[in-house]
């Protein structure tokens, strides 16, 4: 009874998350083998060219929302976004560089970009949708594993010094979709097909953590949903233990991303929209090294004011960034971006609003959202990027 409980759950959450996600973000909706292409990925940045290689030029369309952003270790910057979007703007020590914009696969949306060096870039999305650029051709990825993923939503991983090999790449999404990537072959570590998963991220100790939802069984005429995150230790590949949950009795309840700077400093965001609220709520919890903690939530100790969290999604967290080096930075969808400093949280900065993805390596500090959006952080203030794409 409560397995047909939870399934009708299951089916009922499916409109009311993608309600959630319209409300918090103002929007309509944030290579096989290596080798197999030409060229060698990994070997160095980026030809310093204007276009992106292997790729046919093309110019954002308006209304484009960008849901992915990684900085890679030379300074440039990729982006990825709706109906098969990637943006790629080389460094030039100032926001004002020029971006490079082309649809490298299928018109899908894109829901993150990460990179294992400045010439290996992955881009995953909807209807399993994995590519890989290797500095001069985009490959689709065909050999996943079965069965074959349905709509991915992150993906992250390790080169040198892998507590996993001596590369790892992995790639969530629905379904309990958990898939890596060793370097020349892909391996299936799937959790419970009831966890809908849209964050992955790896300590430094070799503990890998993936966040998501999952549906409860209804209460009354309302489902509920919880806020999950699960945790892989070391070589217990495919093995999870339940590290937390944050449950919705009644109403919607998910993780969307996870970051850390330790492994005693990580953090959990997403959304928590109860029923017969009018507006979603932000919601982060964070991990201590012992014990997760609400601290953008109801009842939350010393945590974000309501203020900061009404009618807000946190789709993305920089954790220890420049602006909050004892805290982190949350993007918020439509409304304005949150900043914790490590005491006092705060969201008022007009040029941060509409933001859905955001990456730190070490001073530099993207973001990008919605309509194309891209800003930057100068030092001590968000500007604007322009995403302007002149064709060739």
């Amino acid at each position: 009874m409560v397995e047909a409980a939870t399934t009708m759950a299951a089916r009922a959450l499916t409109a009311i998350l993608a309600a959630a996600t319209l409300v918090a973000s103002g929007c309509g909706d944030d290579s096989s083998k290596k080798g197999a292409a030409t060229g060698t990925p990994g070997t160095g940045a980026p030809a310093a060219s204007a276009s992106i290689a292997g790729c046919a030029a093309e110019a954002l369309p308006a209304g484009t929302s960008l849901t992915g952003i990684w900085i890679g270790p030379a300074g440039e910057v990729w982006v990825a976004g709706d109906d098969g979007f990637v943006g790629r703007r080389l460094a030039d020590g100032t926001g004002a560089g020029a971006w490079s914009w082309c649809r490298p696969g299928p018109a899908v949306d894109l829901h993150a970009i990460w990179g294992a060096a400045g010439d290996d870039i992955w881009a995953v999305g909807d209807g399993g949708t994995i590519l890989r650029w290797n500095g001069a051709t985009w490959v689709k990825v065909t050999d996943d594993g079965s069965p074959a993923p349905g709509d991915l939503h992150d993906v992250w991983g390790e080169t040198a010094g892998s507590k996993y090999g001596p590369e790892s790449v992995w790639v969530v999404g629905d379904g309990g979709v958990v898939r890596r990537f060793d370097g020349t072959t892909w391996r299936i570590a799937d959790a419970d097909a009831r966890y809908a998963l849209r964050g992955v991220w790896g300590s430094p100790s070799g503990v890998l953590r993936v966040v998501g939802g999952a549906a409860l069984p209804i209460v009354f005429i309302d489902p509920g949903a919880e806020a999950v995150v699960l945790r892989q230790s070391g070589d217990q590949e495919g093995v999870w233990t339940r590290e937390a949950a944050f449950p919705e009795t009644r109403g919607v309840a998910r993780f969307d991303r996870i970051s850390g700077a330790s492994d005693d400093d990580i953090w959990a965001c997403g959304v928590k929209f109860p029923s017969g609220a009018a507006a979603s709520f932000g919601f982060a919890a964070h991990f201590d090294g012992a014990t997760w903690s609400v601290r953008a939530g109801s009842g939350a100790v010393n945590g974000a004011p309501e203020d900061v969290r009404v009618d807000r999604n946190f789709t993305d967290v920089a954790v220890r960034p420049p602006g909050a080096p004892a805290g982190a930075w949350f993007t918020a969808g439509f409304r304005g971006a949150v900043r914790f400093d490590g005491t006092t949280w705060t969201s008022d900065d007009p040029v941060a609003t509409g933001l859905l993805a955001i990456d730190v390596r070490g001073s530099a500090m993207w973001a990008a959202g919605i309509d194309g959006k891209i800003v930057r952080w100068n030092g001590q203030a968000w500007e604007l990027s322009s995403p302007a794409s002149p064709l060739p």
